[in-house]
């Protein structure tokens, strides 16, 4: 059983820092961090036991007069306060957008996962593949 609603006071401390460059109108680069420090019992309460202490994440943003787009993701978080752990994955994806007649779009993309770590995200009993893709299309009118 799994309840996410808040039982008691826990105190928080922490850090968080972004940056968000873009070095030209088509491209972006975005840096994330954060650091958090739950001060509550270790064990038994699921409204803590999985919040990260690090977290992060390093994304790269490419976009084409031509109408393709390109997208680069690391993520990561480590030390949950159940166990020490390092979760990492790599997500990328790439997509062509097409202008159809007046105001419509069309969107064909592809988007692939790589986990980098043995790791699950967050609990065992989420069982996601260690590697994951898919494709889109995306119709706006």
């Amino acid at each position: 059983n799994f309840n996410i609603a808040p039982t008691r006071e826990m105190p928080l401390e922490g850090a968080e820092l972004a940056m968000d460059w873009r070095p030209l109108p088509s491209q972006r680069l975005q840096l994330n961090y954060a650091y958090l420090d739950i001060d509550g019992p270790r064990r038994g309460d699921d409204n803590i036991a999985f919040v990260p202490q690090h977290s992060g994440s390093l994304g790269w943003w490419q976009a084409y007069e031509s109408g393709w787009q390109f997208t680069t993701t690391y993520v990561f978080y480590n030390d949950l306060r159940v166990r020490r752990f390092h979760f990492d994955r790599l997500d990328t994806r790439l997509a062509h957008r097409l202008r159809l007649s007046g105001r419509q779009q069309l969107e064909l993309a592809a988007v692939m996962q790589w986990r980098l770590s043995d790791e699950p995200e967050l609990r065992r009993e989420n069982g996601s593949d260690r590697h994951r893709g898919w494709f889109s299309l995306d119709w706006r009118y």
